[in-house]
């Protein structure tokens, strides 16, 4: 995505989205395609620049946990907690904003795999020699 983001840079949005509802054969008249054509309109270099560096950062990131989990390594289990935690705040903003019955139950699993990665870290199984 951090790529796809990166080769957008300095191309025409809306011309592009045209093209392809072109090729796809969608009607000019389809609500959908005009809303994005307007959001199009909207995206600028800054916008695809900042979406593109997030997206890095994110991967290096989940690069990291997963490799350190893999090897078994105590501060990925730590960073898994914490970046796990990290999205309950986004979660209850968007549960604040909509009420949605999705909202609730991925609120509620990402709750209870906190508690659970919390009481992992807090009782750790010990290895068999």
């Amino acid at each position: 995505m951090g790529i796809g983001a990166l080769s957008l840079i300095h191309k025409d949005l809306t011309a592009l989205v045209t093209h392809w509802a072109d090729v796809l054969d969608i009607s000019d008249e389809n609500q959908l395609l005009q809303k994005l054509l307007d959001l199009t309109g909207l995206v600028r270099t800054a916008h695809l620049a900042w979406v593109s560096a997030i997206t890095f950062v994110y991967a290096a990131l989940m690069f990291t946990m997963g490799t350190g989990l893999l090897w078994e390594k105590r501060w990925a289990e730590y960073l898994t907690a914490i970046v796990t935690a990290s999205f309950i705040p986004l979660e209850i903003y968007e549960l604040v904003r909509h009420i949605r019955a999705t909202t609730i139950i991925v609120l509620a699993i990402n709750i209870a795999s906190v508690i659970y990665l919390g009481w992992k870290l807090m009782h750790p199984t010990r290895k068999k020699s």
